[in-house]
């Protein structure tokens, strides 16, 4: 199993075409140290983590074009991003959407809308599991 390096831990990639939720999810995590960087779209989402090495990835699962699901089926067929936690977002509830997010490779999923407190939870959470 591949660590993720302490440098790339402090870096996330967020995948949304929602400016209100991406403007949100930066204002939080940059004011938490993280190094943010932002797509709107799969097919530049895909090259940016490939370029970025993140060491978490925040994954809308409905966007135009292509779904987050497939999003993140070709990151995870990438070299180095095989095991990169991947937080799925989703306006549906957890019985909706949870099941294929999980199935999906993801590491956890929330609903929106979210407050501070659960995304600085679940980055703390989640990036604690990849260090062990």
């Amino acid at each position: 199993m591949s660590k993720i390096s302490s440098e790339n831990s402090k870096r996330i990639l967020i995948v949304d075409d929602e400016p209100s939720v991406t403007d949100v999810l930066k204002a939080i995590l940059t004011k938490d140290g993280y190094e943010v960087h932002i797509a709107n779209e799969g097919k530049s989402a895909v090259k940016m983590a490939s370029e970025l090495s993140p060491g978490l990835i925040f994954m809308d699962i409905i966007m135009p074009e292509i779904s987050g699901y497939d999003v993140a089926a070709q990151m995870r067929a990438l070299p180095g991003l095989e095991e990169t936690p991947i937080i799925f977002l989703s306006g549906k509830s957890p019985s909706e959407d949870g099941g294929q997010a999980f199935s999906s490779g993801g590491a956890l999923y929330i609903s929106k809308p979210f407050n501070s407190q659960q995304i600085r939870s679940l980055v703390e959470l989640t990036l604690m599991s990849v260090d062990e």
